[in-house]
């Protein structure tokens, strides 16, 4: 009799979790593990501009413009911005091999190289170019043009050029306005891709924008060498 009680007392004092049955563990695993993808595909929902703003900031280093790259021709606020998937891989791939290339000629500071919404943008002075004045691409600019020519001919969708000068005016028999040599500078840019480093001609194009568009004030000699540039604006396919 009194094992029987002991044994009934024993019962009695187990836990009443214990007591559950084994499927029900199982079902509050799913519950808990639909709950969470829930949650997932409402953070999905909401994205957090400020985070999104620290995550695509991240990729800075990646895209090649870390903050010990910048020049006097980086534009603060031209950094990588967002984007889409095809286009991050497929650029970041890209600037990381026109980056290396650029260094390998010691050029890495003089040509700037960000990414933009949706391809690059390089940026170079126009001394590296052309003499004063002139809109004849001079022999050694011809090796920094094959490269950044071989960087991008394969995915780019678009090739953009760009001539900018600065405020000095300009009055010669061939450029009777910086309207004229900004052009020619772009034109001729244009015309040593489709001759010598097989860029297809539908994918170019050539501007000049005189001293329309600067980078910084014309008010020093330093700012005004800033501004005369050429920059090559590129979309990835």
């Amino acid at each position: 009799m009194s094992s029987k009680f002991n044994l009934m007392n024993q019962e009695e004092k187990k836990d009443p979790l214990n007591s559950a049955p084994n499927w029900m563990v199982t079902f509050g695993d799913m519950v808990t593990l639909i709950l969470t993808f829930f949650v997932l595909l409402l953070s999905f929902a909401n994205v957090d501009a400020k985070k999104f703003e620290m995550a695509s900031s991240s990729l800075r280093g990646v895209l090649g413009a870390l903050d010990n790259q910048r020049t006097p021709f980086f534009r603060e606020g031209d950094g990588p911005q967002t984007y889409d998937l095809l286009n991050r891989t497929v650029g970041a791939k890209r600037i990381r091999e026109l980056n290396q290339k650029l260094q390998e000629v010691g050029m890495q500071n003089k040509v700037i190289v960000t990414g933009t919404a949706d391809g690059v943008m390089i940026r170079m002075g126009d001394r590296i170019l052309f003499d004063e004045g002139k809109a004849d691409i001079i022999a050694g600019a011809k090796p920094i043009l094959n490269i950044i020519a071989e960087a991008v001919k394969d995915d780019a969708g678009r090739i953009m050029v760009a001539g900018h000068t600065d405020i000095i005016p300009i009055h010669t028999e061939k450029f009777p306005s910086n309207w004229e040599l900004s052009s020619a500078r772009a034109v001729e840019v244009v015309r040593y891709f489709i001759d010598n480093a097989g860029i297809a001609p539908q994918v170019l194009a050539a501007v000049g924008y005189s001293e329309y568009v600067p980078l910084v004030p014309n008010n020093t000699p330093e700012n005004r060498q800033i501004n005369r540039r050429v920059e090559f604006e590129v979309t990835w396919k």
